[in-house]
């Protein structure tokens, strides 16, 4: 878990940073309800002996749908609240001077490599001249994605490459593969178990613990296209594991 070395933000400052949190977070919400709604709709899912055929129709209805593209935008919306969140951290640690000259130059930098050549280092240098912090300047090369085992699954760095890209065209979104959900009956494992359960359980309940029947469950979600450096991740747990790498960031910056 990353700390903060010292207190650099007050709440006071930081105010507009988690209100632009807020609103990700908020965007998020909206979204998960519309995709919960979206995939209730077409014929019941679910898989035993009974059902082969709801089973089919489940699968050809989902099979042949389109996200409707209201989804992206709110996933980018999200995304762009995120990264604009960090970018109001590197304004708020910035010199009053440096935001009067150079107002377009300040941003909190994501990078995924290290910057080698003149430009990049000139364009880095740019990013953070107005921030005088040592403590502060620690903090954001501390958390540079280019720092971690793997810079392109990096949370900021993801962040960074979404609202770049819905900035330009609209985020992909797909009906993603099935999610599998097996009850398993116990009776399967009976064999397998090195205890014997009968010994920690009433007759009766061992009884019905063995009488479990396989039930096989399926459902779809909408997923990216391709986020990072991986394919099809559902929507609404990506987005919110990025809103808390993002707000741990910030948090470092704080009192």
């Amino acid at each position: 878990m990353l700390v903060a070395m010292s207190p650099l933000l007050t709440s006071e400052e930081l105010a507009g940073v988690y209100a632009k949190l807020e609103r990700a977070n908020e965007n998020i919400r909206n979204l998960n309800i519309e995709i919960t709604a979206f995939l209730k709709e077409g014929p019941a899912g679910g898989l035993s002996k009974d059902k082969n055929k709801a089973l089919d129709e489940w699968v050809e209805f989902h099979a042949g749908r389109g996200v409707p593209p209201r989804f992206g935008v709110l996933a980018g919306e999200g995304a762009h609240h995120l990264r604009s969140s960090l970018d109001h951290i590197a304004w708020l640690l910035s010199s009053d001077s440096y935001r009067q000259s150079d107002e377009r130059a300040i941003s909190f930098p994501v990078l995924t490599a290290p910057p080698t050549t003149e430009d990049e280092i000139s364009k880095y240098d740019r990013k953070v001249q107005g921030i005088a912090s040592a403590d502060a300047l620690k903090i954001i090369e501390r958390v540079r994605p280019y720092n971690t085992r793997n810079p392109l699954e990096d949370p900021l760095a993801i962040v960074h490459d979404l609202d770049r890209v819905d900035k330009h065209h609209a985020i992909v979104l797909v009906v993603g593969t099935f999610d599998l959900n097996i009850p398993f009956p116990k009776n399967l494992f009976a064999a397998m178990a090195p205890l014997d359960l009968s010994r920690y359980m009433q007759d009766e309940t061992y009884a019905k613990q063995f009488d479990l029947k396989i039930e096989l469950k399926l459902s779809r979600q909408v997923a990216f296209s391709r986020i990072g450096q991986g394919e099809n991740k559902t929507v609404i747990p990506t987005l919110t594991h990025l809103e808390n790498a993002v707000r741990d960031v910030i948090g470092l910056f704080g009192s």
